[in-house]
This record gives structure tokens, C-alpha cells and sequence, in this order.
């Protein structure tokens, strides 16, 4: 291979340099988006089995449901090391392209450091390697929401984020339902064995696909790009007056900083809801295998998919703040009778309540902060800030 073909796929840009992300038509825009939008996916199924291993686990490992939840600490404890630490420094130094491939190698070396954890059936150790994961799939985080949001016409930003995060409900289906009939329908020891096998296919696809992200010619976004689009929406009445206006340094971005706040909540909602989720039903629903409250979880997530898909559309008809009120409202009410009800009834409005939640997500985002996820001023300089899951 020439000399030429390597400089093409060089990992370090400069970010006084416009690649013409942000002026992309529609259809060259396809590509690169569709490339990024499988992460969305992958880190939904990601999420998704760490819900459905937080049960499965209780009962092949012996361990109670506070110990359990050790998963869910070392999955969302990395987040801030990613997004804070080596994934901003990265991003800052080098470019998108090089955090992608970063989030993708370390995904796929906690996946292969998870199968002699499982084989000695050590759950610390198992926690450790869901570390690594995290920090990986914090890093694709990092920098697939301000890719998407930039990469391609200004005007469809919005769009892209919402049907992006749709894609990401889908891999939470398809990973409970993946574990209902891997983890809850064979002995301990063949269950063991089937994790070992689901992490070796993870650790290859990822590696496969980091390998695809380095080859591909996808456009690098810099911080001209950013000013551009920043230019862009100002022109076609982004700022609104209201103190969220693009000129206003990072630490005046008021509506920034609600969002932020929107989103912490949610994400502590969603995990409380989603990691104990088979318990609920299969402790409040008489005769619930655990099999089938990983299927009634995958439908309660595919119900997410189908609202964040509808909510793209919705919000185009009305005003996302009031998206946001009337499903932050319907999530009060569906609480109530997930508390004091059971059995089907508990069940079907513990359910309802976590689309509720979870479809706030790009909603609180839209509401709060003015745009989805777009372009932030700091000192003059713009910057991509992800408050995905600060």
C-alpha cells in the first residue's frame, strides 16, 4: 500500500482545519453516520446484558442483589474517567476517528479479560474487566453524540441524534432477549459457559469494527467545523435569547447545566428500574421464571425503541418542552401503581414507567439545553460537551 493510502488514515487533524463535516450533503452523510450509529447500538446491548447478568449472576454465583449491583457501579463509575479523562484528552489531541478506535479496543479487551474471570467464576474480577468496558463504551460515547450531531446538514442535527438513540433502545431489546434463552435456560455451569462465548463474539465484532473505522475514509470533525455549524444554526435562529445563546462561555450556559442535571437523573432512574427489573417481576408475578422476565424486559426496552423513533417524529410537531412535561408527568403517575400493585398490574406499570424515563432522555436534552447535544462556546472556542452520562 502506497504512502499515501496511510496519510489518508492518519489519526491526529487540525482543529484550525474545516474538513467539510458540517457541509456534507444528506446523502454523503449516510455512510459515515450509519458507521457511528452501530456504536449507539452496541452500547444498548452492552447496557441491556449488563441488566440481564445482574440476575443471572444472583443465581449462578450465589450472590444477593446489593452485591449484584457491583455491576452496575463499575459499568457507570467509568463513565466519568472516560468522558473527563483519557477519551477528552484523546479527542482534544487527536481527533474522533482515534476515540472511536480507542473506545472500541478497550471494549473488546475487557470482553476477552471477562472469560477467565467467568471460567473462575469470580465476580470481582468480572466487575473489574466491566470497568474496562465501561471506559470503553464512555469513550465511544464522548465522541459519537457531538459526531452525529455535526456530521452532515446543520438543519437535520436533531434528527440524526434522535433516530441515533433509537437504534441504541434497540440493542437493549435484543440483549434480554439474547439472555433469556443463553443464561436462564441451562444448568449453572453450561450458563457460565455460554457469558464466556457471548463475550468472545463481543471482543471479535468490536475488534472487526475498529478495524473498519480505521480503514474508512469517514470525514474527521475539527473545531472550525464546529464554529461552522455554530454559524450555521445561529443564522437559521439557534440562539434564542434565553441565556443559552452561542456566544455565552461554557460556564453561562445555564441550560447546559439543567440538562446535565435532567440527565443524571434519568440515568439513575433507568438503572434502578432496568438492573432490577427481573427481580421485580419475578418476585411480585407469581410463577415468572427468570427466563421470562428477561423476555417481559426486552419488552419494555423495544417499547423504549418504538417511543424514541416516535419521539424523533413528535417533537417535530410539538414543542419538545412540552414532550418532555407530559412524559415526565405520565412517569409520576405510573410509579404509583408499580409501588403498591402487583402481579400483572405492578408489572405492566413498573414497565410503562421506564419508557416514561427513558424516553425523557433526548428530550431533557432538547428542552433544557435549546439543541440536542450541539456545539457549546468556551472562552470563544467551540467544543463538543457530551452530557449523555455526566
Amino acid at each position: 500500500m502506497s504512502r499515501a493510502f496511510w496519510k489518508k488514515r492518519s489519526l491526529r487533524v487540525r482543529d484550525n482545519q474545516q474538513t467539510k463535516a458540517a457541509e456534507l450533503t444528506l446523502r454523503e452523510s449516510l455512510y459515515p453516520i450509519g458507521l457511528v450509529t452501530i456504536l449507539f447500538f452496541l452500547w444498548g446491548f452492552s447496557y441491556g446484558l449488563l441488566d440481564t447478568l445482574n440476575k443471572h449472576f444472583q443465581n449462578t454465583l450465589d450472590i444477593n442483589k446489593a452485591r449484584s449491583s457491583g455491576l452496575q457501579v463499575a459499568y457507570f463509575g467509568a463513565y466519568p474517567l472516560a468522558s473527563l479523562g483519557h477519551a477528552a484528552w484523546i479527542l482534544r489531541h487527536f481527533g474522533y476517528r482515534a476515540v472511536f478506535i480507542w473506545g472500541l479496543f478497550l471494549y473488546g479487551l475487557g470482553a476477552l479479560l471477562a472469560i477467565p474471570a467467568i471460567i473462575n467464576h469470580s465476580f470481582a474480577g468480572f466487575c473489574a474487566c466491566i470497568f474496562v468496558i465501561g471506559n470503553g463504551l464512555g469513550s465511544l460515547e464522548t465522541a459519537a453524540n457531538p459526531y452525529i450531531t455535526v456530521c452532515g446538514p446543520p438543519k437535520f442535527s436533531e434528527i440524526r441524534i434522535n433516530i441515533a438513540q433509537a437504534f441504541n433502545g434497540i440493542g437493549t431489546v435484543v440483549a434480554p432477549v439474547l439472555g433469556s434463552y443463553v443464561f436462564f435456560t441451562f444448568d449453572e455451569q453450561a450458563a457460565l459457559r455460554n457469558v464466556q462465548w457471548v463475550y468472545l463474539a463481543i471482543a471479535c465484532f468490536v475488534f472487526s469494527l475498529a478495524a473498519v473505522f480505521y480503514l474508512s475514509p469517514i470525514p474527521e470533525i475539527t473545531d472550525a467545523d464546529m464554529a461552522f455549524q455554530a454559524a450555521q444554526t445561529h443564522g437559521q435562529g439557534g440562539g434564542d435569547g434565553g441565556g443559552c445563546s452561542d456566544d455565552l462561555p461554557l460556564r453561562k450556559q445555564y441550560r447546559l447545566f439543567h440538562a446535565a442535571f435532567a440527565q443524571f437523573c434519568y440515568t439513575g432512574s433507568q438503572v434502578a428500574i432496568a438492573g432490577y427489573f427481573i427481580n421485580y417481576v419475578t418476585e411480585t408475578r407469581p410463577g415468572t421464571s427468570s427466563s421470562d422476565g428477561s423476555k417481559f424486559l426486552a419488552g419494555s426496552q423495544a417499547g423504549f425503541a418504538v417511543g424514541r423513533f416516535g419521539g424523533a417524529a413528535l417533537m417535530h410537531f410539538v414543542r419538545p418542552r412540552k414532550v418532555f412535561g407530559v412524559f415526565l408527568t405520565l412517569c409520576i403517575v405510573f410509579a404509583a401503581p408499580a409501588i403498591t400493585q402487583r402481579g400483572n398490574t405492578g408489572m405492566n406499570a413498573f414497565s410503562t414507567t421506564e419508557v416514561g424515563v427513558r424516553e425523557d432522555q433526548g428530550d431533557a436534552l432538547e428542552a433544557e439545553a435549546g439543541q440536542a447535544n450541539g456545539p457549546v462556546m468556551e472562552e470563544g472556542k467551540p467544543r463538543a460537551v457530551d452530557v449523555e452520562k455526566v
